[in-house]
């Protein structure tokens, strides 16, 4: 073994409990790990995690009703977008929504084995951006420590940007997703086929309504109406 691989093994060995998190499993609000935080924020933030979970739960048992034959008869045909049988359009939902499905996924583990949590400051936390960044998971050689810092100007939030941030940064945790700020959503040369790696679509997927923010940002994009023909 060289040099460089003992280094990195005794790095990682070093790394690997804060990279599996130190939030363990188990029932009620306990399961949450919250630390420099004081009452009011923690009680928040543990209110919070909770809701999340709920919200993740659900949004899991209600993904399997958006199949391709779904949006097939309520959405495309009914309002006269392009349908072309065994098209790459079609390919594209299906695996988009078998991506979602892993990312949901996991999100939802981690938060049901409980969110290690910890309020940072603004003033003394760099990284917070003197009050620009309100959260962030930290990533060490590719791979997301699992703990959410919350920097002080979280708190300044309203509650629905709160879960929105949370719903953003657990992401990152849990399946390592971007910040592409929708940037695929390009018009006619929309591809959704990088949706699930970004942290910004499915905080929207994660807090709005699922029909209403799958119709928005990738049916309408996927399936385009046919060009018009010219008029004789």
């Amino acid at each position: 073994m060289t040099r460089c691989m003992t280094r990195c093994l005794i790095g990682l060995l070093i790394l690997l409990p804060l990279l599996t998190g130190s939030a363990h499993a188990g029932g009620g609000e306990s399961r949450h790990s919250i630390v420099r935080c004081d009452p009011a924020q923690t009680a928040s933030l543990k209110t919070k995690a909770n809701h999340l979970t709920e919200r993740l739960t659900l949004l899991r048992t209600e993904m399997p009703r958006y199949t391709l034959a779904f949006v097939r008869d309520r959405y495309v045909l009914p309002m006269g977008r392009k349908w072309v049988e065994d098209s790459e359009a079609n390919r594209n939902y299906e695996r988009y929504l078998r991506s979602m499905s892993r990312v949901i996924s996991a999100m939802e583990k981690d938060a049901q084995n409980g969110l290690a949590i910890e309020c940072t400051s603004a003033i003394t936390d760099q990284r917070c951006r003197e009050g620009e960044t309100l959260a962030y998971v930290l990533f060490i050689l590719n791979v997301p420590i699992k703990k959410l810092y919350i920097c002080s100007g979280f708190f300044s939030q309203s509650e629905e940007r709160q879960l929105s941030s949370l719903m953003h940064e657990l992401s990152h945790l849990s399946a390592s997703t971007q910040d592409l700020g929708l940037s695929w959503m390009e018009g006619a040369r929309s591809n959704i086929n990088p949706a699930p790696t970004d942290a910004y679509h499915i905080e929207q997927f994660a807090t709005g309504d699922i029909g209403q923010e799958l119709r928005r940002q990738i049916w309408f994009w996927n399936w385009p109406k046919p060009p018009k023909r010219p008029s004789p």
